[in-house]
């Protein structure tokens, strides 16, 4: 079939996928006198669960937004004598919330579901005080650290830890860890080697892998793992500052930087599913926001597009981009407005899909077509059409 500017134009139109949806920005838990969340802490896979927790005085509860809306504390029995709890993370199904219980003696890290309320996740076979659950998988593999000392200062009293309800919480090897996300399907750990205080994850095998440090940095922690397992993402350190990073076994470990030299990344918190968005922590010379990244757009204050997205979002500072859905259409952020300090939901944020990128080659197609008939009246020979 000769490919003509026509066919070429329609093959283009319908490769184009839709435009997405806007932006929606959102109040979480808004309603008068109820649960709120305070700090935003994690997200389903869909964005419709967010968990976190409020603080009201010197009481931390944690909370679980469903749709933006519906919030409430998590609900069931916990041992007396508690202060608070603090949610951290959720996992992809929405089904398992984590966290920790505050008290003056043992802090014991919990697994909460709607059919079994609180879990006390116990102890190690060599006992902690201080007990964080900060992720947990589809398959209720629960991960976390546990320490001697609050904070854990000392590398050597810190551990991570795995628990499952099969085997309980048992250690993630001998050497002193960080445990700070693990993938969907819990064949991926990510954290902090605290011997060599670089980024690390562990395989489906329990083996440590180190990954190392960017030139010029010292230091390196992994906050976030894609829920397919295949990026992690974390902030490198050192005498020259700091910086977001984003690895994957096949580019290696990669700096999140701002082309346009305006925002300093930071940290960075969490990924999408396949790694093509990723949010954190940023610093801008006027002072700190926050961040997103992705494959198409490249590192932005997430500012700079709620007011392209029409939002009188200038004057705000936000801080708290703990959390990203992973697919990728969700983030929850804290910010300080012209009404005081707010928790929001941004969903409908996307990327082009594959389709459309068909539309920029499609484009350049045609101009090449054009072009060629221009050429060839004046007799030029040019290279065939890729196809």
């Amino acid at each position: 079939m000769k490919l003509t500017f026509s066919s070429l134009l329609l093959l283009t139109v319908g490769l184009v996928a839709p435009c997405s949806a806007a932006l929606l920005l959102e109040d979480l838990c808004p309603g008068p006198g109820g649960p709120f969340i305070s700090s935003p802490r994690d997200i389903s896979f869909d964005g419709s669960t967010i968990v976190g927790y409020s603080v009201a005085g010197r009481y931390h509860r944690a909370v679980r937004a469903v749709n933006g809306t519906d919030c409430a504390y998590l609900t069931g029995d916990y041992p007396p004598g508690y202060d608070y709890h603090e949610a951290y993370g959720v996992s992809d199904d929405a089904r398992g919330i984590v966290g920790t219980f505050w008290s003056g003696g043992r802090n014991p890290a919990f697994y909460w579901r709607e059919e079994t309320g609180f879990v006390d996740l116990g102890d190690l076979a060599d006992p902690r005080q201080y007990y964080w659950a900060f992720a947990a998988s589809n398959n209720r593999t629960v991960i976390g650290w546990a320490s001697g000392e609050m904070p854990s200062s000392s590398s050597g009293s810190t551990v991570a830890f795995k628990w499952t309800p099969a085997t309980g919480m048992t250690a993630l090897g001998t050497t002193p860890a960080y445990a700070n996300d693990i993938s969907s399907h819990g064949t991926v750990i990510v954290g902090q080697n605290l011997l060599t205080r670089t980024a690390c994850y562990w395989n489906a095998a329990g083996e440590m892998i180190d990954l190392g440090v960017l030139p010029g940095y010292t230091r390196s922690i992994a906050q976030g793992v894609s829920a397919d397992g295949t990026t992690i993402v974390g902030e490198c350190s050192g005498p020259g500052g700091r910086t977001a990073f984003r690895w994957t076994a096949a580019t290696g470990m990669l700096a999140l930087t701002d082309i346009t030299g305006g925002l300093e990344t930071h940290l960075a918190y969490e990924t999408s599913y396949n790694g093509n968005i990723v949010a954190g922590a940023a610093m801008t010379p006027e002072g700190e926001t926050v961040f997103v990244w992705d494959v198409l757009h490249g590192v932005r204050d997430l500012k700079d597009v709620l007011v392209d997205a029409g939002y009188d979002a200038e004057d705000w500072v936000l801080s708290e981009l703990w959390s990203i859905s992973a697919d990728g259409s969700t983030l929850a952020f804290t910010a300080d407005t012209q009404n005081g300090w707010r928790t929001y939901a941004l969903s409908g944020y996307t990327i082009p899909e594959p389709r459309t990128y068909a539309l920029v080659v499609g484009l350049s197609a045609l101009g090449l077509l054009r072009w060629r008939r221009k050429c060839h009246s004046n007799r030029i020979t040019l290279p065939p059409l890729l196809s």
